[in-house]
């Protein structure tokens, strides 16, 4: 009978990630992706504060506009680091619907009959 080592005599040495030449390390990239979408979502919003006396419509379609900030962010720092084809293997995941049909009436249905 063999006998097993704790745990912790067995140390793992986790290694850096590679990064290529062009590429972003993980760590870069949601550094980026933050100041993103913070600068973007709060200058939208902050014009929409500023425009709203003058152009209520303009400034409504702004405050719309600062919600879709970490988005495009998530877009714009992957279309970066993966390029083209990433950005496409990103938007394919994301658009993948593992629930089923039921799940996806609940979600649909269950806010309308909420408010």
């Amino acid at each position: 009978m063999t006998r097993r080592r704790p745990s912790w005599q067995n140390p793992v040495a986790l290694r850096e990630p590679v990064v290529q030449r062009g590429e972003t390390s993980a760590a870069a990239s949601l550094l980026i992706f933050f100041a993103l979408a913070f600068a973007g979502s709060w200058t939208c919003w902050w014009l929409a504060s500023a425009l709203k006396g003058d152009s209520p419509v303009w400034a409504t379609m702004l405050s719309l506009a600062g919600g879709f900030g970490p988005s495009l962010a998530a877009v714009l720092v992957v279309a970066h680091g993966s390029g083209r084809a990433g950005l496409h293997r990103w938007l394919m995941r994301c658009l993948r619907w593992r629930a089923g049909w039921r799940w996806a009436l609940l979600a649909l249905l269950f806010p309308a009959a909420f408010m």
